[in-house]
């Protein structure tokens, strides 16, 4: 994660939730993994403008939701206001002891995920628990295959997330993965969905070239339904150990 990338979400905040379709989606699939109790010390990471926050309320002890963008905290405070916010920067994790931490749909963006892996196993509780979804390997596929391979990050396996939790100290109890298409009348709505969640940069390539990726996915993708964009995202519970 880059600060590049924290500048993108600054950008989109106030509009984030009118474009947020998918991570609403996966944040509701998420809230699955919340558990029913409710109790002890809990942090989210990467909390943006609340749409897995309002899931956690209420709960029955300390809870706090972070991120790195002080625009999304202000917009998150905003729709979950009984909530404490802290602008945070998930790489450098709130001292815990803390019985859960939670993040949805950001982990894809970090660099060096082991590294953040093992400094949230030290700020847990014995016993804590890390619950979250990250989009993984599949997504954007048809991009992908328009823009032959360029990307704003790479997108990485579920089992490939399982060995950076596992290598930092972290068993996996529960998981599941699950692929999910939306559409879009043309590949310049898609594009703006992209840009309003902050999934992509501005200025990731010239002007003329994207014309040419936007009209060569309406041509090749186009269905009686649509213009798909797809997201696969992987769902997690994991334990920390010694």
């Amino acid at each position: 994660m880059s600060t590049k990338v924290i500048s993108n979400f600054d950008k989109a905040a106030k509009q984030y939730i009118n474009y947020a379709h998918i991570q609403l989606e996966v944040a509701e699939k998420l809230s699955a993994y919340i558990p029913s109790s409710r109790h002890g010390n809990a942090i989210e990471y990467g909390a943006g403008s609340g749409v897995f926050t309002k899931y956690l309320s209420p709960w029955f002890g300390k809870l706090i939701a972070t991120d790195a963008s002080e625009a999304m905290c202000l917009e998150g405070k905003k729709n979950n206001p009984s909530i404490a916010w802290e602008i945070i920067d998930l790489r450098h994790p709130k001292a815990g002891p803390w019985n859960y931490i939670f993040s949805s749909s950001v982990l894809q963006w970090l660099d060096n995920p082991v590294d953040v892996f093992k400094a949230w196993k030290k700020s847990l509780a014995p016993g804590g628990r890390v619950i979250g979804s990250i989009f993984i390997k599949g997504t954007l596929q048809q991009w992908l295959c328009i823009t032959r391979g360029i990307s704003p990050l790479t997108w990485k396996s579920h089992e490939l997330w399982v060995t950076y939790l596992n290598e930092a100290g972290l068993k996996i109890v529960r998981q599941d993965t699950e692929t999910i298409t939306a559409y879009y009348s043309n590949a310049m709505e898609c594009i703006k969905s992209l840009r309003g969640v902050g999934a992509t940069p501005y200025n990731l390539v010239g002007p003329g070239r994207l014309r040419t990726w936007l009209k060569e996915y309406d041509n090749s993708f186009k269905t009686q339904y649509g213009l798909p964009c797809t997201w696969v995202t992987y769902r997690f519970e994991a334990v920390s150990f010694d």
